[in-house]
């Protein structure tokens, strides 16, 4: 098997896109793959060694590469390499061997002003509040009562049904 990563994993792109996924989901790993081939495009996907790939997550993290883009783009090599494996073109999956380097972040860093502008203070919250309380819409001002005091994703609250919720 001489085949590339480039064409494998266009070929694993397609068959992925076809599992139903958000379109944003298939956006994401289309970039993942596009960062994971600046690398490996033209290696067979036999050569690839966990060495390797470890070296271009390394490489990724070093110039900056935000830690969720690293994530996913270990993840998306993952699902790539396992199916590679299940195919029967390779015999162990390189990805395993290798992880998500992450900067250590610092009190002061987790202290900052970045860090304090994610969240709102109590004032800053119930002037939010009493906006929402005008809104007519009875469902989005639960909705967002619902996040703003369960810390709940946007996605979370929204997927929500009513068995899910314990009014005990």
């Amino acid at each position: 098997a001489k085949i590339t990563f480039e064409e494998f994993s266009q070929d694993w792109l397609k068959l992925y896109r076809m599992k139903g996924n958000k379109e944003t989901t298939n956006e994401h790993r289309t970039y993942c793959i596009s960062l994971l081939n600046r690398y490996l495009a033209k290696k067979k996907i036999t050569a690839i060694t966990s060495i390797e790939l470890q070296g271009l997550l390394n490489h990724l993290f070093a110039n900056g590469t935000a830690y969720n883009t690293l994530r996913g783009t270990h993840n998306t090599a993952k699902m790539l390499f396992a199916y590679a494996k299940e195919s029967g073109l390779i015999e162990m999956n390189p990805v395993e061997a290798t992880f998500v380097p992450k900067k250590k972040m610092t009190l002061q860093e987790a202290s900052s002003e970045d860090t304090a502008k994610l969240y709102l203070e109590t004032d800053e919250l119930k002037e939010f509040l009493s906006y929402v309380d005008k809104h007519r819409n009875i469902i989005y001002r639960t909705l967002i009562y619902a996040i703003a005091f369960t810390g709940m994703r946007p996605g979370e609250a929204v997927a929500l049904k009513y068995e899910d919720v314990d009014l005990e």
